[in-house]
């Protein structure tokens, strides 16, 4: 019963999380628009490279995807490449700075963002949404995550100035607890423009 409660509050924020990213998004209909979450970006780095790509996307949204690299300072570089100067990034992620991450941690289980790190599923947490679910493939596992701040430098080093930020989820409280204290939601989604080159 716990363990429903706990996927009910996760899908919630999840549908949060999906309102806040549009919500970021001004209506621009002449934008040119690129979604990342392409497996490993290889093959797309090769057509690009053939293509020559770079200062091409008015807004680039990458949502649940960066957890998953290993190698996210070239996927940052990749995005600022292929951003216009004065361009938008949306960005989401989970944050490990969320109350329920830092309550598993206190209790000595894996953070709840960390759970799917091999394909039997969610393991070191008996509430994890994964527990004993089989996962298709390798890429679901997550490799990395961000805390609040961390997110936030990251991305103004390769060039982007952050603009605004929206949280949700706020496990076991209703969502709109994320709104008054976004450093402790679920997951973090930013908004930021391309101001230089890197």
């Amino acid at each position: 019963m716990l363990k429903k409660l706990f996927n009910n509050l996760w899908d919630n924020a999840y549908q949060g999380n999906n309102h806040n990213i549009i919500s970021l998004l001004e209506h621009n209909p002449t934008a040119k628009f690129l979604d990342l979450g392409c497996n490993d970006g290889a093959w797309t780095n090769k057509c690009a490279k053939k293509l020559g790509e770079d200062n091409s996307f008015d807004v680039i949204h990458a949502n649940q995807v960066i957890e998953h690299l290993y190698d996210t300072e070239k996927f940052m570089l990749e995005i600022n490449r292929l951003c216009k100067s004065g361009g938008v990034i949306v960005l989401s992620t989970e944050n490990a700075s969320s109350w329920h991450n830092i309550f598993a941690l206190m209790l000595g289980w894996q953070m709840f963002s960390l759970t799917n790190i091999c394909s039997s599923g969610g393991v070191g947490n008996p509430l994890a949404i994964h527990r004993g679910k089989t996962q298709s493939c390798k890429p679901m596992e997550h490799i990395r995550i961000f805390a609040y701040r961390g997110l936030v430098e990251y991305v103004e080093k390769f060039g982007f100035k952050v603009e605004s930020i929206l949280c949700s989820g706020y496990y076991p409280l209703p969502n709109w607890f994320a709104k008054i204290d976004p450093r402790h939601g679920h997951f973090i989604t930013i908004k930021a423009i391309k101001i230089a080159e890197v």
